[in-house]
């Protein structure tokens, strides 16, 4: 709220409009119970108190985000796909090169160049008037504790009033007015009219030192009933808190002329209170005339202020137009319930945002929904290199979103990138920051704060920084750990940017245990999180402003074994509003079969993914998941987003289960997919033409058919050989080169060793084999299992030679067969509906039939 207020982000505006509107109601108010000073008093004092308290609650409501009204959220229209293909992006900012026609807009010359530590300086007149405002209202306030001292500093010398006929008219004084406190009556040569302090526990009376030898004419009784009755109302606290209204909001000139309308009112409705009391008006306004103007002191004035005023208080006395001086307490309360039912309805009568977490949801269909953060926005800009030309290769994130980001591809001529973004992601005076870095052979990066999103940002890439370092046990050797580096800027989730792990028995000996982090920008402080299995997890911190240092190594770092006497130190847990906010978005409701999700994407995505699925690195464009009560992850994927890659990742189908022609293979916006898991696969299709329309205006189908297709066909009894090459002799060689450098692993049937081949080759495996009982098959396979060309003359060479080694170490016969079996085909409804047959001729409609 102090910031909001200070630095702008509310204008002042709304303090002008509302105080005036309370302190012009007030007066007029005022001026319309003029015949009751004691309501009229009341109702500009409660006004003057709502002209200030309303704005500062208005600023309360609009930082909280309370008021009444809510705005329409701005949501990132889709764009069509010829939109996107014009300008070059792909709703998530990620280049396409299949999607490349145009050469995107340049941006123009006059744009805000992001550099490292760049800052620009404007004279504001906002300042140079919060200033004056600052000083004038420390000025009014240390006068008005100087009034204060000096009132405490008068009463301190002066002394009890020894004349009789003085005191007893103070006691009937307070008699007449009901008051049970002693009242004490002083002198003083400072005073020249009666006052009275009220800041004691008792009441204080001081009179003129000469007052004793003053004419009898004096009305005594009328005057200290006056002045009682200052304390009776409890004018000094009114009077008090005017003064600091006066203080905070000097500017305001309504507020002035209501001070001065206040302490009127108040003398008014202590003259009703004298004559309440039953003394004679004559007597008392004759009094009146008789005493010295005295001014005021310690926010309560003195009988008689100055002559100006004195005429008009007299002749209202003489024309007997002094009214009744309670307020009645329905009165009070009934003015304290209005004027506060208006305050609080002006406060709370504005707009407040969407809430930080919303998102707008849109029905792509039957079963299929489109979920989005409220707050999308985009920040645009270019990276170039340190020799100013695009930065190929380069990637960047804006934190501490590290698991989304944009990589400049080579069919990107200029370097130009998009990154979607949300105020969500940041805290309030927090800045936006962008982390780059250069391609994989290239020591470069940078690390920009941008001041304006509304101007595109240009980041340099310079000479980025190393760290390396080595993780060890108390003894020196090497151990197997995993370190992960981020910034040590605080953000609202973890904000990973970079983890390697240590190996222990790496064949280079100089680097065994070692870890290392390049393209690191400089001048920041790094925070690096290192675990280790069975020991305590240790944490430190880097400075890299040396700039004369291209690589820094922290040296050894011994991890203290855990003790196993203690319980063992706990992973940080994710943050629970995050992952509230992650599992509300990526949740499936009942009825939906696929929900996709656009980027920018909600700060519980990362605390998910980071913390309980641990993808620390910032590649991973986009995730498909599937639901079984909760999302799960079960793809990564950071390539193309046309439809092939959403078939088989989000829907897991084989390449051999659809035949999608290549016109039809659609480019869709970058996000997330969540599919429910006990969904059948007609069901998903279904839902995924839905959003396919919904996305790029196109009507695709999917369609089940009958045809052939090549098929790998098993048969035999499983019985492990050890290959006659003698390598890996308790292992199935899973090769069609000969080589086994692609690693290995283990499963507890053939249909699961044939699901994973499946997916390598692209080809189905019908299991015709004998049955077994379960047994462990342990297989190593080539790195090049996927290698299989489409050419007929290549492929069956390989196959066959896949298919050889599989028999050697398993003991089944495999052969190629062409089989009927139901595909689904991927049509386009045209225009009119009448085909769904997109511009094809009949030798393509052939194809796509026979596969």
């Amino acid at each position: 709220m102090i910031r909001e207020l200070f630095l702008g982000d509310v204008s002042l505006s709304n303090f002008v409009w509302q105080s005036m509107i309370f302190i012009m109601v007030g007066l007029v108010s005022s001026f319309i119970l003029r015949h009751r000073s004691s309501r009229a008093h009341q109702v500009l004092f409660l006004a003057m108190i709502a002209a200030v308290i309303v704005p500062i609650l208005s600023i309360l409501v609009k930082h909280y985000e309370l008021g009444m009204f809510v705005a329409e959220p701005v949501v990132i229209q889709p764009q069509s796909e010829d939109s996107a293909t014009a300008n070059n992006y792909e709703a998530s900012g990620l280049f396409s090169a299949e999607n490349i026609e145009h050469k995107p807009a340049p941006i123009e010359e006059t744009a805000v160049l992001a550099m490292p530590g760049s800052q620009s300086t404007k004279f504001s007149w906002h300042s140079v008037l919060l200033s004056g405002w600052i000083a004038t209202s420390l000025i009014l306030a240390a006068r008005l504790l100087a009034t204060f001292i000096l009132g405490v500093r008068l009463l301190s010398h002066a002394p009890p009033l020894d004349c009789k006929r003085i005191q007893e008219a103070a006691h009937l004084a307070r008699a007449k007015l009901g008051i049970a406190k002693d009242v004490r009556v002083c002198s003083s040569d400072d005073v020249r009219s009666p006052v009275i302090w009220c800041w004691r526990r008792r009441p204080v009376l001081l009179v003129p030192s000469a007052a004793e030898r003053f004419d009898n004419r004096i009305d005594w009784a009328g005057v200290f009933s006056h002045e009682l009755a200052h304390w009776k109302r409890r004018d000094h606290i009114s009077g008090l808190l005017a003064e600091l209204v006066v203080c905070l909001f000097p500017w305001n000139p309504l507020l002035w002329l209501a001070k001065s309308r206040l302490v009127r009112l108040s003398e008014q409705a202590c003259d009703d209170w004298v004559l309440a009391t039953g003394q004679p008006g004559t007597d008392y306004a004759e009094s009146l005339l008789d005493l010295t103007p005295g001014g005021q002191m310690a926010f309560v004035p003195a009988v008689v202020t100055s002559k100006k005023t004195l005429a008009g208080r007299v002749r209202r006395i003489l024309e007997e137009k002094c009214a009744s001086p309670h307020t009645g307490l329905r009165w009070s309360l009934a003015a304290a319930v209005v004027t506060g039912c208006i305050g609080v309805g002006i406060a709370f009568a504005q707009t407040r945002p969407s809430h930080p977490t919303g998102t707008v949801k849109i029905k792509a269909g039957r079963l299929a929904s489109i979920e989005q953060l409220a707050s999308a926005t985009t920040i645009k800009g270019r990276i170039l290199d340190p020799n100013n030309e695009p930065a190929y290769l380069a990637r960047i994130v804006a934190l501490p979103m590290t698991s989304y980001g944009a990589e400049i591809h080579l069919d990107n001529k200029e370097g130009y990138f998009e990154l979607p973004w949300s105020p969500t992601w940041i805290v309030e005076g927090q800045a936006i920051c962008l982390m780059a870095r250069g391609r994989y052979d290239r020591n470069e990066a940078a690390f920009v704060e941008v001041p304006d999103l509304t101007s595109p940002v240009t980041i340099h890439l310079e000479p980025g920084v190393t760290l390396t370092g080595k993780v060890i046990d108390p003894n020196g050797r090497p151990i197997d750990a995993t370190v992960v580096t981020s910034l040590a800027k605080p953000f609202r989730c973890r904000a990973p940017i970079r983890y390697d792990t240590t190996h222990p028995h790496h064949i280079d000996k100089s680097r065994q245990g070692r870890f290392t982090f390049s393209m690191l920008p400089y001048n920041q402080t790094y925070k690096l999180n290192i675990r280790a299995e069975g020991y305590q997890p240790t944490e430190l911190t880097v400075d890299t402003k040396d700039t004369s240092k291209d690589n820094i190594d922290i040296g050894a770092i011994a991890m203290q074994p855990q003790d196993p006497a203690k319980p063992a130190i706990a992973e940080e847990p994710p943050n629970p509003d995050l992952m509230k906010e992650f599992y509300k978005v990526y949740r499936v409701d009942e009825g939906e079969v696929i929900k996709f999700i656009k980027p920018p994407f909600p700060l519980g995505r990362q605390e998910y993914l980071t913390t309980m699925q641990n993808f620390l690195t910032w590649d991973h464009f986009k995730v498909f998941f599937h639901w079984d009560g909760e999302p799960k992850p079960h793809a990564a994927f950071t390539g193309s987003s046309r439809l092939n890659p959403v078939l088989r990742y989000a829907l897991r189908m084989s390449v051999y289960d659809f035949n999608l022609p290549k016109e039809l293979d659609v480019c869709l916006p970058h996000g997330d997919w969540v599919v429910r898991d006990e969904s059948s696969l007609q069901e998903q299709l279904r839902a995924l033409e839905e959003i396919i329309y919904s996305e790029s205006h196109k009507s695709i189908r999917f369609e089940k058919r009958t045809a052939e297709r090549e098929v790998i066909v098993a048969t035999g009894r499983y019985e492990f050989k050890p290959h006659p090459s003698g390598d890996y002799p308790n292992r199935v060689h899973v090769t069609w080169d000969g080589k086994l450098e692609g690693g290995g692993g283990k499963v507890d049937s053939l249909a699961k060793l044939f699901r994973h081949l499946e997916r390598d080759i692209e080809i189905k495996i019908v299991d015709e084999t004998e049955p077994i009982e379960n047994a462990t098959i342990r297989y190593r396979q080539s790195s090049k299992l996927s290698r299989i060309p489409a050419d007929p003359e290549h492929r069956s060479e390989r196959l066959s030679a896949l298919l050889d080694n599989l028999a050697k170490t398993t003991s089944l016969q495999f052969t190629v067969e062409r089989r009927p079996a139901e595909v689904w085909l991927v049509t386009e409804d045209t225009k009119n509906g009448s085909s769904r047959w997109p511009n094809m001729d009949i030798r393509t409609m052939i194809s796509a039939l026979e596969l």
